[in-house]
């Protein structure tokens, strides 16, 4: 357990750090680049997070039947034979997208980019971004290896290193150099190629000494848990078919976005994007720390710490995600025009961010029915839900998008994902854990309630710097996580698996 608490502290602590970085060069860049140029790169954030459809699942899948085949040597040795005809997929779809990208290049500077830019300027930043993506693809099937040893501290090292290199290094070059976004770009991608280098070999390194330690413990009635490249595809196939549904349905709006919006407007949406980002920096911690655990406790039929895991993991997530919706959403105007030193950017970046934080919060709250299905090892359900469920919400997107531009997209967002959570996550918090689902309606009323009323004595004080209105809003915010965390342990109710 006090182990299980340094490794979220560590991996907390890294996505914190690389946040900040993001947030203290944001107006930098903004302001150094201006809207447009960094509209471009907010436009390289979508095109990256589309390419994650050609992982197929297989990342996810290789985490999973890693944990379960290091019980002995041979079925890790079989696992591991198997696995390097995965890096050899990842390895010619790596060196397929940057071609690929070179080739469309063109076509992406013409046709896509609604900009005054120079087209010369579009087509290279084009081709960077697919360099950059395609080894940062390459990462995926690595680090899936190294969270399968629950390597979070290794892992949180190298984000740390990686945010120093691709922030202050790398601004402080621009700036010095007076480079535009083709220099920023190129810079990225010697930092990624950096980091792929270091990931591989502490992989293999990692890997080898797992191999060794298991074959100084081989028994005679060791059990193979066989890994056959038919189950791998088959469960990497739903898992593939829901990964892209959901980069479909989160960035098909955006697509058209970065389509019908000037990129200098679109600067601002994707301004509020990077500020949900602090959601998912507790939410990811979430996922890292324990789906791999979660999985480990459900093959090993470890119902009592399964139980408990779930359980203190929603009361730690909704304790911090709850005051912090909250007091973004009240003080994030006050937040923004500090930040960025520009009212019109405040004013533009919070008709988006109240719509986009909420949606975000119930995505955090649906990981948890996700955890459960993939430690079964059962997404057929899950698999048919989402996709009916995409029938409906890509088309909606898209023509949102194309009508209502940002404040539409962001509304449907929140929607959609508030929908999502009341039904099918709900759904099977039920189906396995009796109890579950009135957990989660009293965790998330008590700290929302709890929230409110501070959030709002903050509010009725009436400060007009904003300076002194966003440190007050702080540390009244870091009192009310506390508080929240304190009143959901007292809440007694226990949850227990239907089997």
């Amino acid at each position: 357990m006090i182990r299980a608490n340094s490794d979220t502290l560590i991996i907390v602590s890294s996505k914190l750090y690389t946040a900040a970085v993001s947030i203290v060069l944001l107006p930098i860049l903004l302001e150094h680049l201006g809207s447009e140029q960094y509209g471009l790169i907010g436009a390289f954030v979508v095109i990256q997070a589309c390419i994650q459809i050609l992982d197929a699942g297989i990342s996810g899948t290789l985490t999973r039947q890693s944990i379960i085949t290091q019980v002995n040597y041979v079925s890790f040795e079989l696992f591991i034979k198997k696995a390097e005809l995965v890096f050899v997929y990842f390895l010619c779809l790596t060196v397929a997208i940057a071609y690929v990208g070179f080739e469309l290049s063109n076509l992406f500077a013409k046709g896509w980019f609604n900009s005054e830019l120079p087209e010369s300027l579009l087509k290279q930043c084009a081709t960077l971004m697919f360099l950059i993506i395609s080894i940062r693809f390459f990462q995926g099937p690595f680090k899936s290896i190294l969270l399968s040893f629950e390597k979070h501290r290794l892992l949180s090292t190298i984000d740390i290193v990686y945010a120093t290199i691709n922030g202050p290094m790398i601004v402080f070059l621009l700036l010095y150099y007076n480079g535009d976004v083709s220099d920023y770009l190129i810079l990225q991608l010697i930092a990624v190629f950096i980091v792929l280098c270091w990931i591989a070999v502490c992989t293999i390194r990692t890997t080898s000494e797992k191999l060794s330690l298991l074959r100084e413990r081989i028994k005679a009635d060791d059990s193979l848990v066989e890994t056959s490249l038919a189950s791998l595809i088959k469960f990497g196939f739903k898992l593939s078919i829901l990964s892209i549904l959901w980069v479909i349905v989160n960035q098909s709006d955006k697509v058209v976005l970065t389509t019908y919006m000037p990129l200098k407007d679109y600067a601002f949406y994707a301004i509020a994007l990077s500020l949900i980002g602090l959601l998912s920096i507790f939410t990811s911690t979430m996922i890292q720390t324990v789906r791999p655990r979660f999985t480990s406790l459900f093959n090993s039929e470890n119902h009592l710490d399964m139980e408990r895991l779930l359980k203190n993991s929603a009361i730690n997530l909704v304790s911090i995600l709850t005051p912090l919706v909250v007091f973004l959403i009240a003080f994030g105007h006050n937040v923004i025009e500090l930040w960025t030193g520009n009212s019109q950017a405040s004013q533009q970046v919070m008709i988006y961010l109240p719509y986009l934080l909420t949606g975000s919060f119930f995505v955090a709250l649906s990981e948890f029915s996700f955890i459960i299905l993939y430690a079964k090892g059962d997404l057929t359900a899950h698999t048919k839900f989402y996709s009916l469920a995409s029938m409906i919400i890509i088309p909606l997107n898209i023509y949102v998008a194309s009508k209502y531009l940002g404040e539409g997209s962001a509304k449907l967002f929140m929607l959609v994902n508030a929908s999502i959570f009341l039904t099918w996550s709900m759904y099977n918090l039920h189906r396995f854990f009796s109890g579950a689902v009135k957990l989660f309606i009293v965790i998330v009323s008590v700290s929302l309630m709890i929230s409110l009323i501070l959030a709002y004595s903050v509010y009725v004080l009436g400060v007009e710097s904003d300076l002194i209105q966003v440190l007050v809003a702080v540390l009244t915010g870091a009192v009310t996580i506390v508080l929240c965390y304190l009143a959901l342990n007292r809440c007694d109710i226990n949850i227990h698996f239907k089997g």
